[in-house]
């Protein structure tokens, strides 16, 4: 396989604006050659934007650049309506009509750039009930449906942390731009993006709520196959209150598991008799007690039992497995995720800091603007260098 000297993405212009959940997404634009400019504020309660700096070391911050504008100011709406007729993407994340209000609503972008995919991540969607309402991820989460399913029966549903909200969403609205890029290249035009992290969240639970209505799944959480309800498909703690996670579904890797555990069949209820599944757990819970958790890693070795240790992210970081195939790097002083998904012909890698911390002048040359414009507009007030730490 060729590997060509450009990422997949190379040439594509992003501007963003907006939270974390676009910042994410656009993380997964830059680490596949886009180049990203981040616009924010110049200071804190300045105008309407997102803080602008950017931060050695942070996943959201990889390889973008960005610049402050007062937006407060009619030369500073002007500024952005060029940069972003220039560009191929503008990303925002604020409430419905913020951006209208701000004069580079998706009616104006799009007469001025007809090509132009117009993404908006927000919580609740640009339309419905709660379109307006202030939310976080966990409120997204909850009235999806996808926090229930997560917790043990009965229990109260277990917070799996930002995920199903914010980062979900960041990766649907990746998705959905490159989609929209596609169509660009076969239309010609561009369109609006409405991502929401509400359908993020829910539509991680697709199969669970297909499922449910079809009489396959339980909405009771932990009595379903993969959800805790079954004893070869949960988690056990060990003789050194760490875990471990156990996932045997099928009979095979059942036998090798209960065989490395020191147990028979005739040991134990068959597999699928879920009237003794709690014998069964019993059973695993007695075991797997007598041993840490690397113990068992050592007597699982080698084995397809499908059986996993519980890691901290920080021994994950040097877990063999991880360590050979580089799942995790460290830049700029921060260990964090390398670029995914891997592309054999246009790999995808992170941009240098060096070449995200660069002079003003040098940001917007890109972009169609010449120095004397930067620098009469920095005079005004109207843009400045962002804060970078």
């Amino acid at each position: 396989m060729t590997v060509l000297s450009h990422s997949a993405l190379h040439g594509v212009k992003v501007i963003e604006m907006g939270g974390p959940p676009g910042s994410f997404g656009s993380m997964f634009l830059a680490d596949h050659g886009a180049e990203v400019l981040r616009i924010g504020r110049p200071a804190a309660g300045a105008s309407v934007g997102a803080t602008v700096g950017l931060t050695r070391g942070q996943p959201l911050d990889r390889g973008k650049r960005a610049v402050s504008i007062d937006l407060s100011r009619p030369d500073g709406v002007q500024v952005l309506r060029e940069l972003i007729s220039r560009a191929d993407v503008f990303i925002e994340g604020f409430r419905p009509g913020v951006v209208e209000r701000m004069g580079v609503g998706p009616d104006e972008c799009l007469a001025n750039n007809p090509r132009l995919v117009y993404a908006r991540m927000t919580g609740w969607g640009q339309d419905g009930d709660w379109a307006m309402k202030a939310g976080h991820d966990i409120n997204y989460s909850a009235i999806s449906g996808t926090l229930h399913t997560v917790g043990s029966k009965g229990g109260p549903p277990v917070l799996p942390v930002n995920y199903l909200g914010d980062w979900a969403g960041g990766m649907l609205l990746a998705f959905g731009i490159t989609t929209a890029l596609h169509a660009v290249g076969t239309t010609g035009r561009g369109q609006v993006i409405d991502c929401s992290m509400l359908d993020s969240a829910a539509v991680l639970s697709s199969v669970l709520q297909a499922g449910l209505s079809l009489g396959d799944w339980s909405d009771t959480p932990g009595s379903n196959l993969t959800d805790g309800g079954t004893p070869y498909y949960a988690l056990y703690e060990t003789a050194d209150g760490q875990h471990v996670a156990v996932g045997a579904l099928e009979p095979k890797f059942y036998v090798t598991l209960i065989s490395r555990m020191g147990l028979t069949e005739a040991d134990l209820p068959g597999q699928f008799d879920e009237s003794r599944f709690d014998d069964i757990r019993r059973a695993f819970t007695r075991v797997f007690l007598t041993k840490t958790r690397d113990e068992w890693v050592a007597i699982m070795d080698g084995f397809d039992a499908c059986f996993a240790p519980v890691l901290s992210m920080r021994e994950s970081w040097e877990h063999p497995h991880n360590v050979s195939r580089g799942t995790f790097v460290e830049y700029e002083g921060a260990m964090q995720t390398a670029p995914v998904p891997r592309f054999s012909a246009t790999p995808a890698a992170i941009r240098p800091w060096a070449e995200c911390a660069v002079p003003l002048a040098d940001t917007l040359a890109g972009w169609g603007l010449d120095g004397a414009a930067v620098e009469a507009l920095v005079d005004a007030g109207t843009i400045s260098a962002p804060p970078l730490s």
